[in-house]
Formats: C-alpha cells, sequence, structure tokens
C-alpha cells in the first residue's frame, strides 16, 4: 500500500471516531502514527477533538505546543476555544482579532526562518 494512502486511511479513521466522540480512540490511532507520517491533518483533526471535548482544552494545548508545523487551522482552534469565550465578557470587543494578528504574524515569522 502506498505511503500517502495509508496516512491518508489513518486520518480518516481519526476522524471517524472523533465525529462519534470517541476521543480516547482517536488519540491511540494517532499516538500509533509514526512521527515522520503525522501531517497537518492528523494533528489538526486530533487537537480539534479534544478542543470540542469537555475538558480536553489541557491536553489540545500540549499537543499544539508539540507540533512540528502550524498552519492557519492550527490556530484558528485554539483560539476558537481559548478567546471566544473571552470575547462575551464586556470590554472584549476585538480580543480576538489581536490575538488573530499576533498567532498570524508567529506563524509569517517561522515561515521565513
Amino acid at each position: 500500500m502506498e505511503f500517502g494512502l495509508v496516512v491518508f486511511l489513518q486520518n480518516c479513521v481519526i476522524w471517524l471516531y472523533l465525529r462519534c466522540g470517541f476521543v480516547e480512540i482517536a488519540r491511540q490511532v494517532f499516538d500509533c502514527m509514526p512521527v515522520e507520517e503525522k501531517n497537518l491533518i492528523s494533528w489538526n483533526s486530533t487537537i480539534s477533538g479534544y478542543v470540542q471535548s469537555k475538558d480536553g482544552l489541557n491536553v489540545a494545548w500540549e499537543l499544539f505546543e508539540k507540533m512540528p508545523a502550524r498552519d492557519l487551522v492550527s490556530c484558528n482552534t485554539m483560539i476558537d476555544r481559548c478567546v471566544i469565550p473571552l470575547t462575551k465578557m464586556p470590554g472584549t470587543i476585538g480580543l480576538r482579532s489581536v490575538v488573530a494578528v499576533k498567532l498570524n504574524s508567529t506563524l509569517e515569522i517561522s515561515a521565513h526562518l
């Protein structure tokens, strides 16, 4: 079986388990993948699953920190979970934009290194 097809199928299995609410089983599939095979889809899917679970923000943050490369999906997933609740508080209008600009500029800087 081709390398790309195996990664595609593993990502599909992760996504399927997450959609069914089985975050821990999805994590087992993710953890069994060799590091060199994990791509942005693998990382982003797993992080998104933890972000959407009840108490998964800490685990999502740990995975986010371990990611070898991040993209806008990675950053937006974390922004939405961390900042959206804060924007509902009085006096925080525009907070999400400020955080997004900061993360985007970090992405641009790291992309040029």
